[in-house]
């Protein structure tokens, strides 16, 4: 949540016309964790009509507000162009075709039902957030007018007002010409107004937070689909690194020395000074970090064929601090797995591209992919030569060279044996590949599109979502249907399908695959930080003597 953010009425609105109306639009301009007489999970709104009321994000289970744009706040999908209106970057809310190939509108196209409205869309409030399907707009009985400062409305001067007389006095009207960016960080938040005395000046309604502006009589912003915006407060983020991550890692393993596990009160101070520079890397929820990543049976499997089988492949949806994952296999069947909860590792990272690893400025010598997604291998005898997972995997290069296995960016490089030497080790993957037979699985919201529940389709393709993350998407074909559909594998930790009978994926070299881990920096401070004192020692000897563990 950022102030700015342009809000309706909610799902769990009870104050009458509060707001002036259904559609009535008004501005974030405080929230609850900033402030220490507004409860926290609410927002100070300020309605376009000039009334400030207080208003639950969350706040005891309740939701009170829908974002109508965000594009306010700076929000911009980066090369994503919109196929409606042709705009080269999307501002705001990205709305992605669910059944067409590399399709995208802007909240304007989609609103003015651009593209077939009988195609499934899903909905990315941001670049780091999880995309949500939302409903066939074909199946939205009514859509709402947005109403308030937009084009045609009559305005005066409202709270953050600044600019002494320019409008020509308190209590003045002008005419509201044209909504347009402020600057280059904030997208539709200036409102351009005809005055009486005939000049033309520019305001704020919504940068920063501010609205210098109030609504005398309201104008028509356009309709939207009140089912499909996002819930103020249940936007879910994600992790992000941000720049200075190599500083700050090399700072944290400075920090974590044997003073750390020594004196209460130097320990306490470490922790403060490791948290305050990992405030400066990380945002969203530190257990998302595995979120996506696709993960086979490990080195302390005793779970039987809960799995599917040797080979057989799931995908994490969830990860705690406490050392555990939720797994969904392929198959549908889902559960909690061991990450070092009890020094136990159940599973090893098969493919940690869908979980948006990318490693942006190395290239694959052998299939010439520019960047290459997942784990990268680095030959430790060629100068300069780099694999990617897939080419790996599929013994490109000679396989008499030992390479080293980079996990991460910036990770620390772990030497693995030849794959000549791997043979006995080398296992078939399984799972919702090409050639899978698949049906609607766990994630599944885009209503009758396989033809109905029980209806069984075959898996085309696989391929990255965009440039979000690598091998995460799955292309199906469905027996009545002459399009194939996008679904996600992965992508941002939604599993939309499920095999009826498995395809086969990669035969991986089991022994040079990373264990699962809590491996990120801000994990591992978060687990360090929700430790009681007298747990801290053995908590710290224990990753430190993690030879896979890297800052």
């Amino acid at each position: 949540m950022e102030v700015g953010l342009r809000v309706v009425r909610g799902p769990d609105w009870k104050y009458g016309e509060q707001d002036g109306g259904e559609g009535h639009v008004g501005t974030v301009v405080e929230l609850g964790e900033d402030s220490t007489s507004v409860p926290d999970d609410c927002v100070v709104v300020l309605w376009d009509s000039g009334i400030r009321k207080t208003y639950r994000a969350g706040h005891e289970g309740c939701f009170d507000l829908l974002v109508l744009d965000n594009g306010i706040c700076g929000v911009k999908h980066e090369n994503i162009s919109c196929d409606g209106c042709q705009k080269r970057e999307i501002e705001g809310v990205r709305w992605k075709c669910g059944v067409c190939s590399n399709f995208d509108l802007c909240t304007t196209c989609y609103m003015d039902d651009k593209h077939d409205v009988t195609h499934t869309f899903l909905r990315l409030y941001a670049p780091s957030t999880e995309s949500v399907a939302v409903g066939k707009r074909a199946d939205v009985r009514e859509k709402k007018a947005a109403m308030g400062i937009f084009v045609g409305a009559t305005v005066c001067r409202g709270c953050d007002w600044r600019w002494d007389d320019q409008d020509g006095g308190a209590g003045t009207e002008g005419l509201v010409l044209e909504i347009g960016d402020w600057g280059e960080d904030s997208y539709g938040s200036k409102a351009t107004v005809l005055w009486p005395s005939l000049s033309i000046k520019n305001y704020r309604i919504g940068h920063d937070g501010d609205v210098d502006l109030r609504c005398i009589k309201p104008s028509k912003g356009g309709n939207y689909y009140k089912e499909h915006l996002a819930v103020l407060g249940k936007m879910k983020g994600r992790l992000k690194k941000r720049d200075g991550s190599g500083l700050a890692a090399a700072l944290a393993l400075g920090l974590l020395g044997e003073s750390l596990l020594s004196r209460p009160l130097q320990r306490m101070l470490v922790m403060h000074q490791m948290l305050e520079a990992f405030k400066e890397i990380v945002t969203g929820s530190p257990e998302d970090m595995h979120v996506g990543t696709r993960v086979v049976r490990g080195p302390d499997w005793k779970w039987m064929n809960q799995d599917g089988g040797v080979g057989h492949v799931g995908t994490v949806v969830k990860a705690t601090p406490e050392q555990t994952v939720t797994v969904v296999w392929d198959s549908g069947d889902s559960n909690v797995y061991r990450i070092g909860k009890d020094n136990m590792f159940d599973l090893l990272v098969y493919d940690n591209a869908p979980c948006g690893v990318v490693h942006s400025t190395v290239k694959c010598d052998e299939c010439k992919t520019d960047a290459i997604r997942g784990i990268r291998w680095k030959c430790s005898e060629c100068e300069n030569y780099d694999l990617c997972h897939v080419c790996y995997m599929t013994d490109k290069h000679t396989r008499y060279h030992k390479f080293y296995r980079i996990d991460w960016p910036d990770d620390k490089m772990v030497l693995v044996p030849p794959r000549s030497e791997g043979g006995r080790e080398r296992v078939q993957s399984r799972g919702i590949f090409k050639g899978a037979t698949v049906s609607r699985g766990r994630d599944w919201n885009y209503g009758d599109q396989d033809g109905s529940a029980g209806k069984e389709g075959k898996v085309v393709e696989i391929r990255n979502w965009e440039n979000e993350s690598g091998r995460s998407e799955a292309r199906v074909s469905w027996s009545f249907f002459s399009k194939t559909c996008s679904y996600r594998v992965g992508h941002e930790g939604q599993v939309d399908l499920k095999y009826v009978t498995p395809g086969l994926g990669l035969v991986y070299y089991k022994n040079h695959l990373p264990v699962l881990v809590l491996s990120n920096p801000a994990l591992f401070l978060f687990l360090i930080l929700n430790s009681e004192c007298p747990n801290m020692i053995p908590v710290c000897k224990l990753w430190r003597s993690q030879s896979k563990i890297l800052f």
